[in-house]
């Protein structure tokens, strides 16, 4: 396997036009004006503008990084730079200029915070016993799962290293939502004792493993290939990886899976939750950039999945993770391509 090459950079460039269009939403929809001096809290914003709660979280984070928002201690409030150029009826106001030029795309992004989705919208993939999705469709779904999974060949070395640096007696993996054999093909050369690597993901997306296994010329000896719903079911192994797979979905969706999990681990086993992360605090303009970046890769999520996507901050995976069972061990581990990777081990439940 080829050495990593991270790609943030053109990752980044790309998200960046999330911001413009989320800008541009928040022009449209008056959110500076109906907010106005008042300090709400996340729901209370969301009600007022009918956002669902996973757009809700994902769009005030954004519009925090960007500066048009300000929290703290659980209230939002309007920030002075965007009080002062982003209001109506003002003669500091860059409103008229910024709002020329509406994109089509605006309407579409407001009808997706809102959970208006079109009768014929079909989504990027589909919750448990739910309908069609775009993964559905043989050629739209290679050209996603091929796209993704030269992601995943990018990071799959850095990753394994992380995971070995807790996991390295570890006999068995199970790589959840997987897609691509790369992440569990360098585990089993990061991790010489591992004697089978589970690749585990429902058929629509399974299939494409074989294809590039075929392609790369791969020895499949130790990898075990399993179609399953990973919101019914998950193997018993000694560690777990999803890897930008928790991001797709809602958190009782993400926490249904970490209930599997929890039920199936030992006790002395190990979790790797590998994701691109929202950053809560900057203090260079470097940080500010990367929390830029990460926000709109969120917004990103968001509208692939019509409303369901997201990313999570290191404290939600904490918190999510923590309910299902899990504490987190070491420090997050950059790996590249602007992802992350957070350990966790199986809470110690003491009784009297």
């Amino acid at each position: 396997m080829n050495e990593p090459t991270d790609a943030g950079r053109f990752y980044a460039l790309l998200r960046f036009e999330e911001a413009s269009l989320a800008l541009r939403a928040a022009l449209k929809m008056n959110l500076v004006d109906r907010i106005g001096d008042q300090q709400l809290s996340r729901d209370a914003i969301g009600e007022m503008f009918g956002f669902t709660a996973q757009a809700t979280r994902t769009f005030l984070a954004l519009l925090e990084v960007m500066e048009i928002l300000q929290s703290s201690k659980g209230q939002y409030r309007i920030a002075e730079r965007a009080a002062i150029c982003l209001a109506d009826g003002i003669t500091t106001s860059r409103k008229p200029y910024l709002a020329m030029g509406a994109d089509p795309q605006v309407d579409d992004l407001i009808r997706v915070l809102q959970g208006k989705n079109g009768e014929d919208a079909v989504p990027l993939y589909s919750g448990e016993n739910a309908g069609a999705t775009v993964m559905d469709e043989p050629d739209v779904a290679r050209e996603i799962a091929v796209g993704l999974s030269s992601r995943a060949r990018n990071f799959a070395t850095p990753l394994a290293t992380a995971i070995s640096t807790q996991g390295s007696k570890a006999k068995t993996l199970a790589d959840i939502g997987a897609g691509s054999p790369y992440v569990a093909q360098a585990c089993l050369t990061a991790m010489p004792r591992l004697e089978k690597a589970i690749l585990l993901d429902r058929p629509n997306g399974m299939r494409f493993a074989h294809e590039i296994i075929q392609a790369e010329k791969m020895d499949p000896q130790r990898l075990v290939f399993q179609e399953a719903d990973f919101f019914s079911e998950v193997p018993v192994a000694d560690i777990y990886v999803l890897s930008n797979t928790a991001h797709d979905w809602q958190p009782q969706e993400y926490a249904l899976i970490m209930n599997h999990i929890r039920r199936a681990i030992p006790p002395d086993g190990l979790v790797c939750i590998h994701e691109p992360l929202l950053l809560t605090n900057w203090d260079t303009d470097t940080a500010w950039l990367r929390a830029l970046w990460m926000a709109c890769y969120a917004l990103t999520l968001l509208r692939l999945t019509l409303g369901q996507g997201t990313c999570y901050s290191i404290a939600e995976h904490h918190e999510i993770t923590g309910k299902s069972g899990f504490h987190p061990i070491g420090n997050p581990i950059p790996t590249c391509d602007g992802c992350t990777a957070l350990l966790y081990r199986p809470t110690t439940v003491e009784t009297n």
